[in-house]
């Protein structure tokens, strides 16, 4: 990518492109990381993911809440917004390669002092996933274990917080610094 912002997206489209303005916005008020998100707006989703999906999903939410917590609720939302510099850090960084990579990218731009901010999206389920149900959860969870290894272990930029705590209740890390 060559532009000042970067957006992350699903290749099927499920976030219509119309919705980054809103990510545009939260950049343009000082944000580096804007994260789109399905849970914010429940309401806003036009077809749900099937039961099944939706099942996964929240025992994939706990485990990130309790191996790997970061500010965002819906870490696997695939439209995000980075500013290059932003993009450039994190993913120079980055060491998952499966779909951990998502939980990783937010960690680590926290772990960097970027700000985050997660916005919802409208969102639409596309049938055909390419997650395989049976053995992707299964791998995605060993990645997180190894996720939250590095995290404990490695230095600071590699996926520890700066801000102690549990990423869910530090609103004020979210703000955006402002310049004096």
């Amino acid at each position: 990518a060559r532009g000042e912002r970067i957006l992350l997206c699903d290749a099927d489209g499920p976030v219509p492109f119309g919705e980054i303005d809103r990510l545009w916005r939260a950049l343009d008020q000082g944000y580096d990381v804007a994260a789109g998100s399905r849970r914010l707006r429940p309401d806003w989703i036009a077809s749900p993911q099937p039961r099944h999906r939706r099942l996964i999903g929240g025992l994939w939410r706990l485990a990130v809440r309790s191996l790997a917590p970061t500010a965002v609720r819906d870490t696997q939302c695939g439209f995000k917004l980075f500013t290059r510099a932003a993009a450039q850090a994190v993913f120079s960084r980055l060491q998952s390669r499966g779909f951990v990579f998502h939980v990783e990218a937010l960690i680590l731009a926290a772990a960097l002092g970027y700000r985050v901010i997660e916005l919802p999206v409208r969102w639409t389920d596309v049938r055909g996933s390419r997650v395989h149900l049976v053995h992707d959860p299964a791998q995605m969870l060993l990645e997180l274990v190894e996720l939250a290894v590095r995290r404990r272990t490695g230095p600071p930029d590699l996926g520890r917080e700066r801000n102690a705590g549990d990423g869910h209740d530090d609103q004020e890390r979210l703000r955006p610094r402002r310049s004096r």
